[in-house]
């Protein structure tokens, strides 16, 4: 696609309606919030032309942040170490755009897409994800970008610090209720999560050094995903079945043969008990971790054994149940972050990657139950709605928008090396051919 030039055409500091009371004004970060590295998680919607006029929609958007923010206080705070938030309603930055010269069909009728024009509807300084405008203490910040043709991008970063992809569509759809006059206080999140999962000073975030990426983005529809399952598990989910296909072609893309991990992300909300309400806002998420020893992991890079083929499905499905109400029960308390620790630290043992070789780490999530396509400011379901970033060896699932009328198929959004990648982009060819459109490339 043709370069897209974007204009900042303003910049204001969004602050709560109301002050936050001063017993509010330090939120404890949980040991899964200390755990996240410090960086921001992305996502852009593409609405189509409005019946209104832009700048009102813009307005709108605005002052409605501010009545939102209220009850959603920690995001216009600062991040204060590893431990808290200053909840002192530093403010949120609002960014308005304009594309001038430049239609939304663009974005959405492009067959090679670059991330890189995506990430200019992005409030993120030069579209780098680990930061935010230049600082990385601030939580959330928003662009309105309007199209010449009257559509309108919405791009939010909000820290993974102290949101994971739930809380962040519920301070989405909350504002987005805002602007259409229908939010209400009564609906605020549930600040709990240190209650929950207590803070420890040992619960650090773990970086490690990653070698050049390549990012991609393949749509598969329905049709192809159930043939990719048929050849699987028949228990498989669709997000297991793509999941463990990317997997698979990340161990055989590598030059050398050592232990492989994948970490799949399991929203903990509906598995405890008692359950905690989809309202409870912060990091819930938890790691549930499968491995693959060296000897097997030969036997993939050369799929020589087809009766073990497919057979990863399983011991990533049975690792993903394994996250019950019991197992979420031994995270709590004071030493939860411990117990985590020596959970994946056992995983790594067993498949022989504490040797000096060491191992691969691949991490896997599904937005396809987030409400990615109810977040309606007034204007219906977007266009489309993307995410522009993914942590190193990453992949994360989202559903495809409503007007593609396959709400079984799914966007894959991966970060691999480049090898990976060839790997990968093979096997989805030969098992199910893609449409030669539909690809987001960067490398």
């Amino acid at each position: 696609m043709a370069a897209i030039t974007v204009d900042i055409v303003s910049r204001e500091t969004v602050k709560p309606s109301t002050p936050t009371p001063p017993q509010l004004r330090s939120y404890k970060l949980s040991w899964i919030d200390q755990n996240h590295p410090l960086y921001h998680l992305p996502v852009v919607f593409f609405y189509s032309a409005t019946p209104s006029a832009a700048a009102a929609d813009v307005g709108i958007l605005k002052s409605s942040l501010s009545t939102v923010l209220a009850s959603f206080y920690p995001l216009a705070g600062r991040l204060s170490g590893n431990s808290h938030v200053d909840c002192g309603d530093q403010g949120v930055d609002f960014f308005e755009a304009r594309a001038a010269d430049a239609d939304l069909s663009e974005i959405l009728s492009s067959d090679e897409s670059d991330l890189n024009e995506l990430k200019k509807f992005l409030p993120c300084s030069k579209g780098e994800a680990s930061c935010c405008d230049s600082e990385p203490t601030v939580i959330l910040s928003v662009q309105a970008t309007v199209f010449r043709c009257g559509g309108i991008a919405v791009g939010a970063c909000v820290s993974h610090k102290i949101a994971d992809g739930r809380s962040l569509f519920l301070f989405l759809q909350a504002w987005a209720a805002a602007v259409r006059g229908s939010f209400s206080s009564e609906n605020a999140p549930s600040f709990d999560s240190a209650a929950v999962f207590p803070p420890n000073e040992n619960a650090v975030p773990y970086e490690a050094e990653q070698p050049p990426q390549v990012q991609k983005r393949f749509v598969l529809d329905g049709p192809k995903i159930m043939a990719l399952r048929e050849k699987m598990a028949s228990s498989a989910t669709r997000f297991q079945a793509v999941m463990a296909l990317v997997w698979r072609c990340a161990v055989r893309g590598r030059p050398h043969a050592r232990a492989a991990l994948a970490a799949v992300a399991v929203d903990t909300r509906s598995r405890m008990e008692p359950q905690s309400p989809n309202g409870s806002f912060g990091n819930r998420c938890v790691a549930a971790v499968v491995g693959i020893p060296v000897d097997e992991v030969k036997n993939v890079k050369s799929d020589v054994n087809e009766n073990t083929k497919y057979a990863h499905e399983e011991e990533m499905g049975a690792a993903v149940k394994g996250v019950d109400a019991e197992y979420l029960r031994r995270l709590q308390g004071e030493d939860g972050w411990l117990r985590q620790f020596e959970m994946g630290l056992e995983v790594v043992r067993k498949c022989g990657g504490l040797t000096e070789a060491g191992f691969d780490m691949n991490i896997f999530s599904s937005w396809l139950r987030l409400p990615v396509y109810e977040v309606d400011f007034g204007w219906g379901p977007a266009a489309w709605a993307c995410t522009t970033q993914e942590r190193p060896s990453a992949m994360a699932v989202l559903p495809r928008p409503p007007a593609a009328g396959d709400p079984q198929g799914m966007e894959i959004w991966a970060s691999l090396e480049k090898d990976e990648m060839a790997e990968l982009k093979r096997e989805l060819d030969q098992l199910v051919p893609l449409n030669p459109v539909h690809h987001v490339t960067q490398s």
